[in-house]
């Protein structure tokens, strides 16, 4: 089964707090994972952030009952049941629900502060909805907002002019490490007789070794033919070859240059 919801664990750890024990997050973690027969795949499982999905929802979930006043922490990462905790396990640990949380003032104190923060949902009895932890939704959000940002960006490239294209490709990679402004003032070649290569950059701090940059503002809707992946002029690469295995090596970049990486403007034909 598919890791439950953060909210869905709060019962579980009173369950395994029940026996009266101190017990660590680890322990805590393993007991949830038993409880609901999480397979390998489920317990492998990570976050956008690479955090383990599992630790992670199990650690929101008893960060809530910690808030409430159900748990305490007697030492770094390791809990067991509070006076309330014991009433709520003797009660049922069933009935451990984000709404059960709200009668203690201190998980609505802690839920007022999060939500001026605009980080909390509304009552945040809405978990069945919610599925995500709190961190989880606050990546999806980053990652919403940087893909909203990089189709800004690619708007604003694709509204220079060619030269100007080139120029920029030749900044992101000395800003990307290679060579200096200094050591690549006249990195971008001339509008003419340039063979096709736009740039020549240096690919370390020493200027041992250079990068040929061609760089191709095509519109993003473009359907780029394989036959346009190196110069037929320029006996120093092979077509279809981004990176040639030689002392002066060839980088060809059609970019969205502000990823930083090797891809198309448009769409790379079959």
């Amino acid at each position: 089964m598919a890791v439950p919801r953060y909210d869905e664990f709060m019962p579980s750890i009173i369950r395994c707090l029940g026996d009266g024990k101190i017990h660590s997050l680890k322990e805590l973690t393993e007991y949830c994972a038993v409880e609901f027969k999480l397979n390998d795949h489920d317990r492998a499982e990570t976050i956008s952030s690479g955090q383990n999905k599992l630790l992670n929802r199990v650690s929101w979930a008893k960060s809530y009952l910690k808030m409430a006043g159900l748990i305490n922490c007697p030492k770094r990462a390791h809990f067991c049941l509070s006076d309330e905790g014991v009433k709520a396990y003797q009660q049922g640990p069933e009935c451990v629900t984000v709404d059960y949380l709200y009668q203690f003032d201190s998980f609505k104190e802690f839920q007022n502060k999060a939500s001026h923060k605009g980080t909390a949902n509304t009552k945040a009895g809405s978990p069945a909805s919610e599925p995500e932890s709190p961190q989880e939704r606050i990546e999806a959000a980053l990652t919403e907002l940087n893909g909203d940002l990089a189709d800004e960006l690619m708007s604003e490239v694709m509204k220079i002019s060619p030269y100007d294209f080139e120029r920029l490709v030749v900044k992101l990679l000395i800003k990307m490490g290679y060579g200096s402004m200094a050591d690549n003032a006249d990195a971008v070649t001339v509008k003419s007789g340039d063979e096709g290569i736009d740039g020549v950059v240096s690919a370390d701090k020493f200027g041992f070794d250079s990068i040929y940059i061609q760089a191709k503002q095509w519109k993003p809707d473009s359907i780029v033919a394989r036959q346009h992946c190196g110069p037929p002029s320029d006996p120093r690469v092979p077509r279809c070859v981004g990176w040639a295995g030689r002392v002066e090596r060839y980088f060809h970049h059609h970019i969205p240059v502000f990823q930083g990486s090797h891809r198309l403007c448009g769409k790379a034909a079959p």
